[in-house]
């Protein structure tokens, strides 16, 4: 089995930029193969016999991260899982008050809505009868 490494990968672990790689490859320096998924990888062992030795392909910083990671099979350490739980409890007694406040906003709303009808309906009815025309106010026609 081979050790297929993308550019990225290729070019992480050989020190090199990706595009001193797409150089070296468009040059035949360097040669790709194409694995199942369409995406040109440069084997391993090419690397090797084009750069020679190779870096470590996890960093410090990787090993750093990986160490503090919590793996999901890991229980959370009890004061944790306290913390966790009030947590919890304090956002539900925040969801329940969001919930009220918006219960009575929508109440508010309601409420004003019908208030802007009624007074909608009160100044259609106060409206002042269309104004006669100039001969019907000349020769007093109804």
């Amino acid at each position: 089995m081979q050790a297929l490494l993308s550019i990225t990968e290729a070019a992480r672990v050989s020190g090199k930029s990706r595009a001193t790689l797409h150089r070296h490859i468009k040059k035949g320096k360097l040669n790709t193969t194409i694995d199942s998924a369409g995406i040109k990888c440069i084997d391993a062992a090419e690397l090797l016999r084009v750069y020679g030795e190779l870096q470590n392909v996890t960093s410090e910083t990787d090993k750093k991260i990986h160490d503090n990671t919590a793996s999901y099979n890991e229980k959370p350490p009890d004061a944790t899982r306290e913390e966790l739980e009030l947590s919890n409890m304090m956002l539900h007694e925040r969801l329940r008050e969001a919930t009220a406040r918006e219960t009575f906003y929508q109440e508010q709303i309601k409420s004003l809505i019908d208030q802007l009808s009624a007074a909608q309906s009160k100044m259609l009815a106060l409206e002042a009868p269309p104004k006669k025309g100039f001969f019907a106010r000349l020769f007093g026609k109804e």
